[in-house]
């Protein structure tokens, strides 16, 4: 099989009707032609040339027993799809069109992965559909506003089964000054899952205190303190045979980027287990920000009271630290040369690790939550960059449309893909470079490497290729200066 597959076409989504269908029936497509979309599908057609660009089951393309998937996921296999979901509705308000297209992977892209796995199963096993998006998502709306449960009446109506899935042990509801009201638990189940010294984050002296936002610090702490390394996995994910990450591109605040490394922090049970930032300065040892300030440790402190007081059920003293931390934070933004807070910016050394963590979970965790050498699922990788998102990721995206879908087994490499089309530098992004170095992670070296697609100047080694300088990404406030090439 080759590395990687890029497919360059159109940079817009097809609409609902008839539920992404493709628009052609093609030999392979297991349904009838009452089922064809009428409207031309460029989406589906993207993925299909991805799957033939990369050989798959190649002898048999074209024909009516095509199955790209044929080596990947065997009969009465469980496999799980893995979309960002990470939001409902896009933070940047002066976005109208593609709010949700730059925000979330998009529906169609998910349709066209999901009809090769149900041929690849061939009426058996099991699929399921899921993220932990963050805390405060309503699932039920992104669904609903996308298209997705559309998708799924498909299914239905069919009679093929395919189970939408929320990974989180609960969502936080927040009101209109986004304090904490309320928990809706999910029913979900997890499994601890311990690392120690495998752990990016190992040290044994380690002293290092992190933090999660709208999480207890202590709460964290119960995860990973000394040599303990541990995170709250959903159960799912360690009982599938086969997992396909189909992530959405888009600057991150916290990573510089996020593309399918970043996109399987959403396999997650319990948020409090994912280190997001070491509290304090870079000259305390933390990595909230550079240097030293009273201001930015205040409203770190700030910040874990309001969550004290969110989970005492003292709202109003929750929402008073809410209106103080709106003043330091305007008064550090307005008055002060170095903006950057809690994490947000290029010097954050521990959501990296984080990062890497789960990825080495993903790959070497049985379904017992027990890490072992030889890789216990069959994993591959999507991106969809139809429509990117690129400034304030991950949650306040402007949409960037590039008109792209990019296939293939490892997501390391993958990612480097996605950093040359962003027009980032690799060796700026410290999760990427520690992954490419990573024994764990690459089973080859990078030189290595090759990219095919339908561009034929988009061909060659994955060190070598120069992709359109119009397709260059607009970083992230706080990163911007030092991502860039």
């Amino acid at each position: 099989m080759r590395d990687i597959y890029l497919e360059v076409g159109e940079s817009y989504y097809i609409s609902e009707e008839y539920s992404f269908s493709p628009s052609k029936h093609y030999p392979e497509y297991p349904w009838t032609s009452d089922t064809i979309q009428h409207n031309q599908n460029n989406v589906y057609d993207m993925v299909r040339n991805c799957l033939i660009g990369l050989e798959l089951d190649k002898e048999n393309i074209g024909n009516r027993n095509w199955n790209p998937f044929k080596k990947l996921i065997s009969e009465g296999n469980m496999v799980l799809l893995k979309p960002n979901w990470v939001m409902h509705v896009n933070g940047n308000k002066k976005v109208n069109e593609h709010a949700l297209d730059c925000l979330v992977t998009n529906p169609s892209v998910v349709r066209a992965i999901c009809d090769y796995c149900i041929i690849a199963l061939k009426g058996t096993g099991k699929i399921i559909i899921g993220d932990a998006p963050m805390q405060g998502c309503d699932l039920q709306e992104l669904l609903n506003e996308t298209g997705y449960n559309k998708m799924l009446d498909f299914y239905k109506q069919i009679g093929t089964e395919v189970q939408f899935c929320d990974f989180r042990e609960y969502r936080s509801v927040f009101d209109r000054n986004k304090v904490i009201i309320d928990k809706e638990f999910t029913g979900q189940t997890c499994i601890e899952v311990e690392l120690g010294n495998n752990s990016m984050h190992y040290s044994k002296d380690s002293i290092k205190q992190y933090q999660v936002s709208d999480y207890e610090k202590e709460l964290t702490k119960k995860y990973h303190q000394n040599e303990k390394h541990s995170y709250s996995i959903n159960q799912n994910i360690l009982q599938a045979d086969v997992i396909i990450n189909i992530c959405k591109p888009k600057c991150h605040r916290l990573a510089g980027i996020t593309g399918a490394l970043k996109n399987v922090v959403g396999i997650t049970y319990n948020k409090a287990c994912l280190p997001h930032r070491t509290i304090g300065s870079k000259e305390e040892g933390g990595d909230e920000y550079l240097k030293k300030s009273y201001i930015k440790k205040l409203i770190s402190l700030v910040l874990s009271q309001k969550v004290k007081y969110e989970k005492e059920n003292k709202l109003k003293c929750a929402l008073l630290m809410r209106y103080i931390y709106g003043g330091l934070y305007y008064w550090v933004k307005f008055f002060k040369k170095d903006k950057n807070l809690i994490g947000s910016w290029y010097g954050n050394d521990t959501i990296w690790r984080t990062v890497l963590d789960l990825n080495y979970i993903l790959k070497y965790a049985d379904k017992n939550g027990i890490i072992n050498n030889k890789e216990q699922r069959k994993t591959f990788n999507f991106a969809d960059m139809i429509i990117a998102g690129q400034g304030n990721g991950p949650v306040s995206p402007e949409p960037k449309q590039i008109g792209v879908i990019i296939a293939g087994n490892n997501p390391v490499v993958l990612d480097r893909v996605i950093c040359e089309i962003m027009g980032f530098d690799y060796l700026k992004i410290p999760g990427l470079l520690n992954a490419i170095h990573s024994t764990k992670l690459m089973s080859k070296s990078l030189e290595n490497c090759y990219v095919e697609s339908n561009i034929s100047e988009y061909c060659g080694a994955v060190d070598k290729i120069c992709f359109s300088k119009e397709w260059d990404f607009c970083p992230h406030d706080s990163w911007k200066g030092h991502i860039e090439k």
